[in-house]
């Protein structure tokens, strides 16, 4: 799944899906600016000589990404189909069995793999950014009401990958491996 957001305000909202969405389509506007929040998660590596206070140098260990947007003027059944795949996939509101993970350990874009691509791009920055693997966080507030309705959503994206392995069989297997290091958390490259 695609979501795109051009600025300025109003921005427009796109998505596609590799089975949900298979086409890019616009999910609605923007009424203001999204935030986007890079949360860095370090170690600190401590020495005897340094002391138990100051480190003698910090470990990068992962990232992640908070997207903060309000929608207006939205495709209700398309975010449907995002809250949908935020639960695993399947119909809105119904759960799947808990403990499935979102990735299916599939590659992003395969059938069975419920990541969205989120893309973001304004002609301010003149510089898209693309959150490859992300989805609809807890947070999404639908408020009812005779006027107006304003989606507010949070996004997460991770720094997902799949495991080094064969796809001949869905069962991991005990040489299956997952490695961190070149997983991209986001890029500036939207997709296409």
């Amino acid at each position: 799944m695609s979501v795109v957001q051009k600025p300025p305000s109003p921005l427009q909202s796109y998505l596609t899906a590799a089975t949900a969405i298979p086409t890019l389509t616009n999910l609605g506007l923007t009424d203001g600016p999204i935030v986007i929040r890079p949360i860095f998660k370090t170690q600190d590596m401590h020495t005897d000589d340094f002391g138990p206070d100051v480190p003698a140098d910090v470990m990068p260990m992962i990232a992640e990404v908070i997207i903060d947007m309000t929608l207006i003027h939205y495709d209700e059944s398309l975010l449907r189909k995002c809250i949908a795949e935020a639960m695993g996939g399947g119909t809105e509101g119904t759960l799947v069995g808990a403990g499935t993970p979102l990735g299916a350990m599939l590659p992003v874009g395969v059938n069975g793999n419920h990541y969205i691509s989120l893309n973001i791009s304004s002609p301010v920055l003149n510089e898209p950014w693309r959150f490859p693997a992300s989805y609809l966080m807890t947070n999404v507030e639908l408020p009812l009401g005779t006027g107006r309705t304003a989606a507010r959503l949070r996004w997460r994206a991770i720094p997902y990958v799949s495991p080094q392995r064969s796809f001949a069989s869905n069962a991991l297997l005990a040489n299956d491996y997952l490695i961190s290091a070149g997983a991209v958390l986001w890029d500036h490259t939207a997709d296409t």
